[in-house]
């Protein structure tokens, strides 16, 4: 198998090496040749030559011509430019090889891909004396020239390329990072006004206001004594009346606390009039029975003549 530039460029027809016969569609010619370009992204990218042997076809080497460009045979074949690659892997004659890629620089391969070891060697910097040159392996996460579709592995090619100092290929520009999301991304965007709505909400659940309880509640809790006291509006038996107080209905108002609520606006934070009103009304009915059951005693007393003598 021959690799040098030369090859691939007298119309890609089937060849052989060492022919008996060189006519046209004979069975002889049992190398095919190919090209290509590494496509990333949709773009072409390096050049690539492929050649493969027809199957169970043995080869005896493969090689290439230093510097050896066209089809002139003084070119390709001078014995003093003729480069024989050897692989560790391979041992010739071998029927395992399926296919080779080379890309070329300066018109000599650089880089083989050999299938199906799957594995790309690398020309040494240096020859030997006897023509022969040991390849050795790279780039083992780096697929065959066809399989290539992304920035990092052609980067990955690319540097190895332009290391041999016979290139000097552009790296693909790998995409955009993806930002980093920002503060409002990581923490969520706060709306105040929602904010506030939510607090006020909590606020009314725990906490409710005076205004929203009944006027009827603050009287009840206003009567209550020791559970032993009389209802509202009641005199003790023996009483005048002197003390007799009144209670509202809720939902009504005294004169005097109507008269107060209409004289101006509530102050911040002032309970509402009516609010206020029931309250002291329920006041009024602790003070006055407790003022008729004084009375009461009082004239019980009068009649005991132990109580006079204390």
């Amino acid at each position: 198998m021959d690799l040098s530039k030369g090859t691939f460029t007298s119309g890609y027809k089937h060849y052989c090496c060492r022919c008996i016969y060189h006519a046209d569609n004979d069975d002889q010619r049992k190398i095919s040749l190919s090209s290509g370009n590494i496509k990333v992204n949709g773009a072409k990218r390096a050049g690539y030559y492929k050649q493969s042997p027809t199957a169970n076809t043995k080869l005896a080497a493969i090689r290439y011509y230093f510097d050896g460009i066209g089809p002139n045979p003084r070119n390709t074949n001078n014995p003093k430019k003729r480069r024989r690659i050897k692989i560790p892997e391979l041992s010739f004659p071998t029927s395992d090889v399926e296919a080779v890629y080379a890309v070329h620089c300066s018109n000599n391969p650089v880089l083989i891909y050999v299938q199906p070891l799957g594995k790309w060697f690398k020309k040494p910097n240096n020859a030997n004396d006897n023509g022969n040159e040991e390849w050795e392996k790279v780039l083992d996460e780096v697929p065959d020239p066809e399989s290539i579709t992304d920035c990092e592995e052609y980067n990955q090619l690319v540097k190895v390329l332009n290391d041999t100092g016979r290139c000097g290929l552009p790296l693909c520009p790998l995409p955009p990072n993806p930002a980093s999301p920002g503060p409002e991304e990581l923490t969520g965007s706060v709306d105040p006004a929602k904010g506030a709505q939510e607090a006020q909400r909590t606020v009314d659940h725990k906490s409710p206001d005076l205004k929203q309880l009944p006027i009827s509640t603050y009287q009840s809790n206003a009567t209550k004594g020791d559970g032993k006291g009389q209802g509202p509006g009641t005199i003790p038996p023996g009483g005048d009346g002197t003390a007799t107080t009144t209670s509202s209905p809720p939902g009504t108002t005294t004169p005097k606390a109507a008269a107060a609520r209409d004289a101006g606006p509530h102050g911040p934070g002032s309970p509402p009039w009516d609010v206020i009103s029931g309250v002291l009304t329920g006041v009024g009915v602790v003070s006055g029975s407790l003022t008729g059951l004084g009375w009461w005693a009082f004239k019980r007393s009068k009649g005991d003549p132990w109580v006079r003598q204390i």
